[in-house]
């Protein structure tokens, strides 16, 4: 079951310089070894200064904004090589001087992180929460390049994430697997996504809540073949000022095989239901969803043929790639190709190009992505994203980094689109083990139809990394 917030969809381009602002660092440090008996320990400060002529990308822009963040994390990992734990908490003071805003500082950021993960002989268990507070003005200046791998597809419209007011996240999922050595296997997976808006300024911002349960059944029939049975709850409530509520529920057997030790193939077909209900009025979809994955490995890497059909509450869409991947001396090459069908019988090419390369003078980075997004209530949508970034290391101790990106969405049924470009340049300087140092220029620029939206950023950061071991 694919966890995604259905209607409306992201446009987040590619940030390929970070900010310099350190996140929540719960692992160890370069260079440092984990005891497999004890605890190890991380505090991390950082502290950035950054000057932005236009925060909101607005097509006025109210004026300009000085930023000062100091931000703390704290991090507690354990490992026996039976279970690991993990635990972080984090927190961000700031100091500003932004036109829109009445208050000059906030505390932002609280941030608490939990994972624990146990192997048994024939058995793993894993578990996962989290809670962050963020203003909102701040949420792209401080983070960015958006997104969270704890907290999946829960980023609502970056063009909405506007004006002041603050975002809560709520995250928890827990994964139990039994019988990881058995001829028979059974594996279950629960997650709970909550999102909530406080004195948000901008009408696009809503609450939203998220459960889903899903279960797998393996039979292993010989050492070459799984079958498995696979059946899934997903359950999203919509809080908008007409509220919205949406169930699905997938059914699905499948089955792996590896024909030799260079050929596999995974497959399933099944049916989904779903359930959409708005203001009171009920609609209901259903169809045969199906998927599989033929995977042949080369002497360079491997070549895949994929398929997948899906339903939501529009209909049965499907996509048909085909994917290569190339092992190249200090660096590797990812490509696809393909077609998507809609619901309703509409079909747009898509594909990706991933290329990162290890040069005697830098490494090299490149990337192309198109996707389209079929909605009866937002209208079809295509995204392009491309991408280059270069790292080039002057010294031991310090480098250079340049970026660029670009995304173009266009809704193909009303012809609206929204172009974003960024241009990045750092220069990073290791001043000791634990001290850093980034400074750096970035300019952006959105383009909706109706006049450009530009904003260049300074900004100066200080990083201090402690660890230790007991």
């Amino acid at each position: 079951m694919k966890l995604t917030l259905k209607g409306r969809n992201s446009v987040a381009g590619i940030a390929i310089i970070a900010s310099g602002a350190l996140g929540a660092m719960v692992v160890p440090a370069a260079g440092q070894e984990f005891p497999r008996s004890g605890v190890l320990l991380t505090f991390d400060i950082s502290q950035r200064l950054e000057t932005d002529s236009n925060l909101d990308l607005d097509e006025t822009s109210p004026g300009s904004s000085t930023i000062a963040t100091t931000r703390f994390n704290f991090g507690v990992q354990t490992d026996n090589g039976i279970s690991r734990l993990d635990f972080g908490l984090g927190l961000a003071i700031r100091g500003f001087d932004v036109p829109t805003r009445t208050d000059s500082a906030d505390f932002d950021n609280p941030d608490v992180r939990f994972a624990y993960t146990r192997e048994g002989a024939n058995a793993v268990f894993e578990t996962r929460a989290r809670y962050i507070r963020s203003d909102i003005t701040f949420i792209r200046p401080l983070d960015d390049p958006l997104g969270d791998p704890d907290i999946p597809d829960l980023l609502a419209d970056l063009d909405d994430l506007r004006g002041g007011g603050w975002r809560e996240d709520r995250f928890f999922s827990t994964r139990l697997e039994l019988g990881t050595s058995s001829l028979i296997g059974f594996t279950i997976d629960a997650t709970y996504l909550d999102r909530r808006y406080e004195d948000v300024t901008s009408p696009d911002l809503f609450d939203n809540l998220r459960r889903s349960i899903d279960t797998e059944t393996r039979f292993s029939v010989s050492p070459a073949t799984d079958v498995f049975l696979r059946l899934g709850h997903e359950r999203l409530n919509e809080f908008e000022a007409i509220p919205r509520k949406e169930q699905t529920t997938d059914l699905a057997l499948g089955v792996r095989h590896e024909f030799s030790d260079v050929l596999r193939l995974e497959a399933d077909v099944g049916r989904s239901w779903v359930r959409e209900e708005i203001a009171g009025v009920v609609a209901r979809e259903n169809g045969i969803d199906g998927s599989f994955l033929l995977t042949h490995d080369l002497p360079t890497g491997d070549v895949g043929l994929s398929f997948v059909s899906d339903t939501d509450e529009d209909g049965t869409n499907s996509r048909l790639s085909v994917s290569r991947r190339f092992e190249l001396p200090d660096g590797e090459f990812l490509g696809s190709i393909g077609v998507a069908r809609g619901p309703h019988g509409e079909t747009e090419a898509i594909g990706s190009v991933d290329y990162r390369q290890v040069l005697s003078v830098g490494t090299i980075g490149v990337s192309l992505d198109r996707d389209i997004t079929f909605s009866d209530t937002d209208g079809d949508e295509t995204l392009t994203e491309a991408a280059l970034s270069y790292v080039f290391p002057i010294n031991e101790v310090s480098s250079f980094g340049l970026g660029l990106s670009t995304s173009r969405l266009k809704n193909l049924d009303t012809g609206a689109r929204e172009e974003r470009s960024n241009i990045g340049l750092t220069y990073s300087y290791l001043l000791d083990d634990s001290w850093g140092l980034n400074v750096g220029y970035r300019h952006r620029l959105r383009d909706v139809g109706m006049g450009e939206a530009k904003s260049d950023v300074f900004f100066v950061t200080f990083s201090r990394h402690f660890d230790g071991t007991f």
